[in-house]
């Protein structure tokens, strides 16, 4: 993924400084927020937060709508640093990279995975005397 972002944009070298995966219902209007932490430097440590509202997911295109999604930064004793607001839609198989570039480069990759609810198990059949 490194690679890849790298011949969009070409920095010296891509880090990846938090990874995690989420689980979130897909239901209009439902938000969630994902909070990390960074790689320690030192006595420093990053802090990073990701926060969306979901706005609707197309089960036939396999595609969830995000009416917002935005990134924060907060190191050490720097408050929290907004990196970028946005909307997308994301597509099942596909990786989507969201961010920003320049003095403080921050990129999310998301990827998203369906996941079919299963069904409740059939109660047992009452045995026959």
């Amino acid at each position: 993924m490194a690679f890849s972002i790298c011949l969009l944009l070409p920095y010296e070298s891509y880090k990846i400084q938090a990874a995690s995966v989420v689980r979130v219902a897909a239901r209009p209007n439902s938000q969630f927020q994902l909070d990390l932490a960074g790689p320690k430097t030192g006595m420093a440590q990053a802090r990073y937060s990701l926060q969306g509202t979901i706005a609707a997911y197309d089960s036939d295109a396999e595609s969830l709508t995000f009416s917002s999604l935005a990134a924060m930064r907060t190191h050490q004793a720097i408050p929290g640093r907004s990196m970028f607001r946005t909307a997308a839609t994301i597509y099942a198989g596909e990786y989507a990279v969201l961010g920003v570039a320049g003095g403080e480069p921050l990129f999310v990759v998301l990827r998203l995975k369906p996941v079919k609810a299963g069904r409740p198990k059939a109660s047992r059949e009452r045995k026959s005397n």
